[in-house]
């Protein structure tokens, strides 16, 4: 999953994924208070 979201937001040098401080701490969009219906899901 981590791989699928960094290549959507990274930037690149050559074909290698760059991360930068700006990048790495961004936030995986995730819900506020979700639900356990929907925190089954993702177990």
């Amino acid at each position: 999953m981590h791989l699928s979201w960094i290549k959507q937001i990274s930037v690149r040098m050559k074909s290698d994924i760059s991360y930068s401080m700006g990048i790495v701490y961004n936030n995986f969009p995730w819900r506020e208070n979700p639900t356990e219906k929907q925190l089954k899901k993702f177990v």
